[in-house]
C-alpha cells in the first residue's frame, strides 16, 4: 500500500485481492496439515533460532511467516533450509507472480498441445470438443453426424478420453476400448481431448501401474535460460492413477543424475522405502535421462511470457519419452519440498528479490 504511487483505491482493490489468495491458501494448507495429523505424522518443531532465520528470510512478502511447511519439511527430510519457501506464500506471492500473464490458460489446454508446440512427443489427438462444437485432429470443425461419423470410423482403439482443461488430480480421465463406450463418454463431457493410449515402457510397468515423471523448469527472470529445478516420479499405488490426489506416490529423483531417492511420500506424509505394490526398492536410474531433460527443455523453449513450467513425462514402449501433460498453474511444491530440497534451489535469492519487486498486485494496479 505504501510503496509505489498509484491511487488509493487501486492500492485498496489490490490489496483486497491479495488478501484473498493468500488467504484461501493459508486455510487450504491448515487443512491439509490437519489430514496428515489425522494420518498418523507427528510433527518434530525445528530449533526455535532456525524458526527465527526461517521467518526473517520471508518476512518481506508478509508480517506473519506460516512455519508449518518448514516443520513439515524437517519432519519428513531431517533437514533444515531457509530457502524451502512456505506454501501459501508460494500460491499467492510467487507463482502468480512469475506466471502473470493470461496466456497460461491457452498454453495448458490440451486442445493446443500439438497445434502450438509443434512437436511429435505429444499423444496424437483424434476429437476435441470446446464449447458445445466438436473439432477433428486439425481443429477442423465437425459439421454433421455423417461427418463425425466418418471421423470417428479413423479413431485407433484404445484411447483416452479426458477434459481439455481443469483435469488437477486425475479427475474424468477415461481408458475407452471400443467405439459403444466412446460415443458414451462424448455425450457426459463438456469439453474434451480424445488422444491415443500411449502403452507404459516395461521399465516401469515392472514398478507401478501407473507413472508420470514430474519435471520443474524455471525460466530466468535474469537472462530467460531454461533450468531444470527438481523432478519427482509419480507412481500409481493399488491400481491408482499416478496423481497423490488419486492415491499415488511421489519419488525424489536427482535432475543432474536420474537417481532415485529411496524413499517415496503419498501427499499426507506417508513413507515407503518399496513400492507397497510391487515390491520394488525405490533406488533405480532413471532409463534415457539425457533424453528426458533435452525434451523437457525443448518443450519449454516454446512457452512465452511464463516462468515457471511442470511438465508430467512418460516413458512409452518405444523408450521416448512423452509430454502428457502442461502445467503452468497450480503447480506443487511438495514433490521437492517433501525431501528437503528448496522448489527453487541456487534460484531461490533471484526469484525472491525479483517477486518482492515485480509482485503481482503492482502489475495488477497498471491494469485497474
Amino acid at each position: 500500500m505504501r510503496i509505489n504511487k498509484f491511487p488509493f483505491h487501486k492500492k485498496a482493490l489490490s490489496t483486497v485481492k491479495y488478501l484473498f489468495y493468500y488467504g484461501v491458501s493459508t486455510i487450504l494448507y491448515k487443512l491439509h496439515l490437519k489430514k496428515m495429523k489425522e494420518n498418523g505424522l507427528n510433527i518434530i518443531a525445528l530449533e526455535r533460532n532456525d524458526t527465527e532465520i526461517y521467518k526473517k528470510y520471508w518476512k518481506p512478502f508478509h508480517w506473519n511467516i506460516e512455519t508449518d511447511t518448514i516443520h513439515i519439511v524437517h519432519t519428513l527430510s531431517g533437514k533444515f533450509d531457509r530457502r524451502i519457501i512456505p506454501e501459501n506464500i508460494f500460491f499467492s506471492d510467487i507463482e502468480l507472480t512469475l506466471n502473470y500473464s493470461k496466456s497460461k490458460y491457452f498454453l495448458t489446454n490440451k486442445s493446443m498441445y500439438n497445434r502450438w508446440y509443434k512437436s511429435d512427443l505429444f499423444p496424437k489427438d483424434y476429437l476435441h470438443k470446446m464449447n458445445e462444437i466438436i473439432y477433428d485432429s486439425n481443429l477442423v470443425e465437425l459439421s454433421n453426424t455423417g461427418v463425425l461419423n466418418e471421423t470417428l470410423q479413423l479413431v485407433k482403439f484404445p484411447v483416452v478420453i479426458k477434459p481439455n482443461i481443469d483435469t488437477s488430480g486425475g479427475s474424468n480421465i477415461f481408458f475407452i476400448n471400443d467405439l459403444v463406450e466412446l460415443k458414451e463418454k462424448m455425450r457426459t463431457l463438456k469439453n474434451y481431448v480424445v488422444q491415443e493410449r500411449l502403452v507404459q515402457n516395461t521399465f516401469f510397468s515392472n514398478i507401478t501401474n501407473a507413472h508420470t515423471i514430474r519435471v520443474c523448469l524455471y525460466k530466468s527472470v535474469k537472462d530467460n535460460q531454461v533450468h531444470i529445478l527438481n523432478m519427482a516420479l509419480r507412481m500409481g499405488k493399488d491400481g491408482s492413477l499416478d496423481n497423490d490426489g488419486a492415491g499415488g506416490i511421489a519419488l525424489s529423483i536427482n535432475e543432474k543424475t536420474g537417481k532415485a531417492g529411496g524413499v517415496a511420500y503419498n501427499k499426507y506424509g506417508t513413507k515407503y522405502h518399496k513400492h507397497p505394490n510391487s515390491n520394488v526398492a525405490l533406488d533405480f536410474t532413471i532409463p534415457y535421462f539425457d533424453k528426458l531433460c533435452a525434451n523437457s527443455v525443448d518443450i519449454c523453449e516454446n512457452i512465452i511470457d511464463l516462468r515457471i513450467i511442470s511438465l508430467d513425462m512418460f516413458l512409452d514402449s518405444n523408450n521416448e519419452w512423452r509430454v502428457i501433460e502442461v502445467n503452468l498453474y497450480g503447480h506443487s511444491i511438495r514433490f521437492a519440498q517433501y525431501f528437503g530440497k528448496p522448489f527453487f534451489g541456487e534460484f531461490t535469492d533471484e526469484v525472491k528479490e525479483y517477486c518482492l519487486v515485480n509482485h503481482w498486485a503492482f502489475q495488477d494496479q497498471k491494469l485497474l
